[in-house]
């Protein structure tokens, strides 16, 4: 029998005091209120700044850099990106979302 998915075994976890402190944490259901003090979230964001800074971009990157990219030519690149323009001026003018505004400014685009 496999063994089951770390999904799977997560999930069944659940119940466990861990799991429970973990996720009922009172900073947790501030957070999810909106009712978290501005010093609470500011001292919570000044400590999680090493790991905003230097690991979670690391990690990031090395989460892209596994990414398969098909291999194609830059001509068919170039013409994708401009249908996928062509279609977003489209929609942007027909839902009027900078009314006037977006005549003068799709020049700057």
């Amino acid at each position: 029998m496999p063994s089951p998915s770390l999904t799977s075994h997560l999930l069944s976890q659940t119940n466990s005091p861990a799991y429970i402190a973990a996720t009922n944490h009172p900073f947790l259901k501030q957070a999810g209120e909106g009712t978290l003090p501005a010093s609470t979230l500011a001292h919570w964001l000044y400590q999680d700044r090493i790991y905003a800074s230097h690991a979670y971009p690391r990690f990031v990157g090395l989460l892209i850099a596994k990414i398969p990219f098909e291999t194609r030519d830059l001509a068919s690149f170039r013409s994708e990106v401009t249908r996928a323009e062509s279609v977003n001026r489209q929609i942007l003018e027909c839902l009027s979302l900078f009314s006037g505004e977006y005549s003068s400014r799709s020049q700057v685009l």
